[in-house]
């Protein structure tokens, strides 16, 4: 899903626009660079998945699966913690 969806899908935490605009570039900064190209070339140049593998130098597959792996890290990064949800 694109990174737009995931912003959506943190709606639920409350936080102003500012805040979660800096912790989505955290997120972004704090993915592997193979993971972080994938994305930044997908979801900011907005790349096709076949310019996307071409410019990564890989299959239309390999693209497809660091994409998905780049936004489920980022989600994962946005998630408040336990410790967070229980103070």
């Amino acid at each position: 899903e694109p990174l737009a969806q995931v912003e959506d899908h943190m709606a639920w935490s409350h936080r102003p626009d500012d805040e979660l605009r800096h912790d989505l570039a955290l997120a972004i900064d704090s993915l592997p660079p193979l993971y972080r190209e994938a994305l930044l070339l997908r979801d900011f140049e907005e790349l096709t998945i076949e310019e996307m593998a071409q410019r990564l130098g890989t299959t239309r597959e390999a693209a497809k699966s660091r994409l998905h792996r780049a936004r489920s890290l980022v989600r994962e990064y946005l998630q408040p913690s336990t410790k967070a949800l229980q103070g």
